[in-house]
Order: structure tokens, then sequence, then C-alpha cells
């Protein structure tokens, strides 16, 4: 929740997390729902995806983000970006086992990354 608040203050926008679990609750009156790390599990996506389609139907924006799991409901949803981190991960995984340092997968990655913004 940490990174998000300062992400989101660089970049001069104000984010809330909820630490809960939302699921059983109404559709929040936000503008944007992020939705992240929820399509690795057939129980946890059947939780999430009526609770998207109750947000979605109050018109609120919804961004997913996935490495394209197993029950990702490709079929609902539009994709507006593809950002290859899974690819960049699996190499820093290499490196991390013959390096056997966490500092060299985080800047693999990183350096991977920023050649692809900048």
């Amino acid at each position: 929740a940490a990174a998000i608040a300062l992400n989101a203050r660089a970049n001069g926008f104000r984010v809330t997390v909820a630490q809960r679990d939302v699921l059983d609750e109404d559709a929040p009156a936000v503008d944007v729902v992020l939705a992240g790390d929820t399509w690795y599990e057939a129980g946890l996506a059947d939780r999430v995806l009526p609770w998207l389609r109750r947000v979605r139907a109050r018109g609120i924006t919804i961004l997913v983000g996935d490495p394209g799991r197993r029950y990702l409901p490709v079929g609902e949803l539009v994709q507006i970006a593809d950002y290859d981190v899974q690819r960049f991960y699996r190499d820093a995984k290499i490196v991390e086992i013959y390096e056997g340092s966490k500092e060299v997968e985080k800047a693999v990655i990183a350096r991977e990354l920023l050649k692809k913004v900048f």
C-alpha cells in the first residue's frame, strides 16, 4: 500500500487502498478500480468477476493487471496495454539462481522495463 501511495503522489493522483475483502460490498463511490493479482485461483476469480461486473454497471472504470493467468476472463476484457514483465521476471529468476541475489533480479527487471518506457 505504501508503494501505491508514493507512486500516486509522484504522479499527482489521490489513491485509496482498501485493505479488506470488498467483494461482498456494494461498488465503491470512485472513478477507477484497479484489480491486480486476482485470477490465479478459480474460487477467487468466481468471487471477483461478479463484483467487477457490479462495479462496471455503475459506470466505474476498471483496470486489470494480470500476466495472463488461467482464470483471467479475456472474453470480458479489452486489452489496452501489454508489457513483457513476465519474460523479464523469468530471466531475472535465472540470474537469481546463479547469482543468488534479489538485488540483481530487481536491477534486471528495472533496466528492461525502463528500456520499454524510454
